[in-house]
Protein backbone atom coordinates (compact mmCIF):
# COMPACT_ATOMS: atom_id res chain seq x y z
CA UNK A 1 0.00 0.00 0.00
CA UNK A 2 1.25 3.39 -0.83
CA UNK A 3 1.87 5.86 1.87
CA UNK A 4 3.77 9.16 2.69
CA UNK A 5 4.71 10.90 6.00
CA UNK A 6 2.83 14.00 6.82
CA UNK A 7 6.14 16.08 8.02
CA UNK A 8 6.25 19.80 7.14
CA UNK A 9 8.89 20.61 4.47
CA UNK A 10 8.43 24.12 3.36
CA UNK A 11 8.98 24.33 -0.42
CA UNK A 12 10.82 28.00 -0.36
CA UNK A 13 13.78 28.32 -1.99
CA UNK A 14 17.17 27.71 0.28
CA UNK A 15 18.27 31.36 0.19
CA UNK A 16 21.94 32.91 -0.70
CA UNK A 17 24.38 32.08 2.01
CA UNK A 18 26.55 29.57 4.30
CA UNK A 19 24.23 26.52 5.35
CA UNK A 20 25.22 23.60 7.36
CA UNK A 21 24.06 19.95 5.03
CA UNK A 22 24.13 16.59 6.03
CA UNK A 23 24.56 13.91 3.25
CA UNK A 24 21.29 12.04 2.82
CA UNK A 25 21.79 10.73 -0.79
CA UNK A 26 25.10 9.83 -2.63
CA UNK A 27 24.75 8.24 -6.14
CA UNK A 28 27.35 7.32 -8.79
CA UNK A 29 26.45 8.49 -12.65
CA UNK A 30 27.70 9.71 -16.28
CA UNK A 31 27.40 12.85 -16.84
CA UNK A 32 25.96 13.69 -20.66
CA UNK A 33 29.34 14.51 -21.15
CA UNK A 34 30.24 10.78 -20.45
CA UNK A 35 32.39 12.11 -17.13
CA UNK A 36 32.19 10.19 -13.71
CA UNK A 37 30.01 11.62 -10.98
CA UNK A 38 28.74 11.32 -7.71
CA UNK A 39 25.64 13.42 -7.44
CA UNK A 40 25.23 14.18 -3.86
CA UNK A 41 21.83 14.86 -2.06
CA UNK A 42 22.25 17.41 0.69
CA UNK A 43 19.63 17.60 3.57
CA UNK A 44 19.46 21.18 5.55
CA UNK A 45 18.54 21.05 9.01
CA UNK A 46 15.29 22.54 8.27
CA UNK A 47 14.47 19.41 6.10
CA UNK A 48 15.14 21.30 2.72
CA UNK A 49 17.35 19.91 0.32
CA UNK A 50 19.85 20.47 -2.33
CA UNK A 51 21.95 18.97 -5.32
CA UNK A 52 25.33 19.14 -5.97
CA UNK A 53 27.52 17.50 -8.45
CA UNK A 54 31.06 16.04 -8.00
CA UNK A 55 31.88 15.58 -11.54
CA UNK A 56 35.31 13.69 -12.27
CA UNK A 57 37.06 15.95 -14.56
CA UNK A 58 40.74 17.97 -14.20
CA UNK A 59 38.92 21.11 -14.42
CA UNK A 60 36.13 20.48 -11.14
CA UNK A 61 38.78 19.10 -9.26
CA UNK A 62 39.06 22.22 -6.82
CA UNK A 63 35.12 21.39 -6.37
CA UNK A 64 35.82 17.79 -5.15
CA UNK A 65 38.95 19.19 -3.33
CA UNK A 66 36.89 21.88 -1.37
CA UNK A 67 33.82 18.92 -1.03
CA UNK A 68 36.22 16.35 0.84
CA UNK A 69 37.55 19.42 3.08
CA UNK A 70 33.80 20.31 4.42
CA UNK A 71 33.57 16.65 4.72
CA UNK A 72 36.38 15.78 6.73
CA UNK A 73 37.38 13.47 4.04
CA UNK A 74 41.47 13.03 4.49
CA UNK A 75 43.65 12.95 1.64
CA UNK A 76 47.15 12.27 1.11
CA UNK A 77 49.79 15.27 1.03
CA UNK A 78 51.10 14.18 -2.16
CA UNK A 79 49.78 16.88 -4.76
CA UNK A 80 49.77 14.37 -7.20
CA UNK A 81 48.41 11.34 -5.65
CA UNK A 82 45.36 10.49 -7.15
CA UNK A 83 42.75 9.52 -4.51
CA UNK A 84 39.73 7.48 -4.69
CA UNK A 85 36.16 8.90 -4.07
CA UNK A 86 33.13 6.84 -3.90
CA UNK A 87 29.42 7.20 -2.52
CA UNK A 88 29.95 5.20 0.58
CA UNK A 89 32.95 7.91 1.56
CA UNK A 90 30.20 10.88 1.03
CA UNK A 91 27.17 9.34 2.62
CA UNK A 92 25.61 11.09 6.03
CA UNK A 93 28.84 13.37 6.22
CA UNK A 94 28.34 17.03 7.66
CA UNK A 95 29.86 19.42 5.16
CA UNK A 96 29.11 23.49 4.61
CA UNK A 97 28.32 25.08 1.31
CA UNK A 98 28.01 28.54 0.10
CA UNK A 99 24.49 29.14 -1.72
CA UNK A 100 23.94 31.73 -4.61
CA UNK A 101 20.50 32.29 -6.72
CA UNK A 102 20.46 31.28 -10.50
CA UNK A 103 17.97 31.04 -13.05
CA UNK A 104 17.65 28.14 -14.68
CA UNK A 105 16.92 27.22 -18.35
CA UNK A 106 12.91 28.03 -17.82
CA UNK A 107 13.39 31.38 -15.83
CA UNK A 108 13.05 29.75 -12.68
CA UNK A 109 14.74 31.20 -9.63
CA UNK A 110 16.79 27.99 -8.16
CA UNK A 111 19.44 27.57 -5.52
CA UNK A 112 23.09 26.45 -6.55
CA UNK A 113 25.57 25.07 -4.15
CA UNK A 114 28.76 27.24 -5.71
CA UNK A 115 31.07 25.82 -3.62
CA UNK A 116 32.15 23.72 0.00
CA UNK A 117 33.10 25.32 2.59
CA UNK A 118 36.02 24.25 5.85
CA UNK A 119 33.62 24.58 9.57
CA UNK A 120 36.07 27.53 10.19
CA UNK A 121 35.36 29.05 6.84
CA UNK A 122 31.89 28.49 7.61
CA UNK A 123 31.29 29.39 11.03
CA UNK A 124 33.09 32.91 9.97
CA UNK A 125 30.66 33.99 7.29
CA UNK A 126 27.54 32.53 9.50
CA UNK A 127 28.16 32.68 13.28
CA UNK A 128 24.76 31.22 13.99
CA UNK A 129 25.58 28.07 12.26
CA UNK A 130 26.87 27.51 15.78
CA UNK A 131 23.47 27.15 17.43
CA UNK A 132 22.92 23.79 15.08
CA UNK A 133 23.79 20.58 16.90
CA UNK A 134 25.20 17.83 15.00
CA UNK A 135 26.76 14.59 16.23
CA UNK A 136 30.72 14.19 16.35
CA UNK A 137 31.88 13.42 12.71
CA UNK A 138 35.35 11.72 12.40
CA UNK A 139 37.71 12.17 9.77
CA UNK A 140 38.20 9.38 7.61
CA UNK A 141 41.29 9.22 5.56
CA UNK A 142 40.45 8.40 1.55
CA UNK A 143 42.24 5.83 -0.09
CA UNK A 144 44.66 6.17 -2.95
CA UNK A 145 44.71 4.54 -6.37
CA UNK A 146 47.16 1.61 -6.03
CA UNK A 147 49.39 1.04 -9.09
CA UNK A 148 49.36 -2.09 -11.47
CA UNK A 149 52.42 -4.02 -10.97
CA UNK A 150 53.51 -6.99 -13.36
CA UNK A 151 55.17 -8.34 -11.12
CA UNK A 152 58.90 -8.63 -10.82
CA UNK A 153 60.67 -7.83 -14.29
CA UNK A 154 64.37 -8.61 -16.11
CA UNK A 155 65.07 -5.91 -18.56
CA UNK A 156 61.67 -4.68 -19.00
CA UNK A 157 60.29 -8.33 -19.17
CA UNK A 158 58.35 -10.37 -16.67
CA UNK A 159 60.68 -12.43 -15.07
CA UNK A 160 60.68 -16.20 -17.47
CA UNK A 161 60.02 -14.46 -20.46
CA UNK A 162 61.53 -15.61 -23.39
CA UNK A 163 63.98 -12.62 -24.07
CA UNK A 164 63.91 -13.91 -28.11
CA UNK A 165 61.90 -16.46 -30.56
CA UNK A 166 61.16 -19.61 -29.77
CA UNK A 167 63.73 -22.23 -30.44
CA UNK A 168 63.22 -25.98 -30.40
CA UNK A 169 66.03 -27.87 -28.40
CA UNK A 170 69.39 -29.04 -29.71
CA UNK A 171 68.97 -32.19 -32.01
CA UNK A 172 72.66 -33.24 -33.03
CA UNK A 173 71.23 -35.64 -36.06
CA UNK A 174 70.24 -32.01 -37.63
CA UNK A 175 73.88 -30.72 -37.39
CA UNK A 176 75.37 -30.42 -40.63
CA UNK A 177 78.13 -32.60 -41.57
CA UNK A 178 81.22 -31.90 -43.33
CA UNK A 179 79.69 -34.00 -46.93
CA UNK A 180 76.57 -31.68 -46.55
CA UNK A 181 78.24 -28.50 -47.03
CA UNK A 182 78.49 -27.57 -50.88
CA UNK A 183 81.34 -27.12 -53.39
Amino acid sequence: MPSFTNSIVTSAIVPEGTHLCKVSKAVKKVSKSSNEMIVLGLELPDQRRLKAWLVFTPKMSWYIVSFCESAELGRPNDKDAEIILEPKHCLNRYCYVLVKHEEDDGGELRAKVTRFLTREEALERNPDLLRIRIEPQTRVELPRVQPVTAGPTEFGKPIGASTGPARAPHDPDLDAEPDDLPF
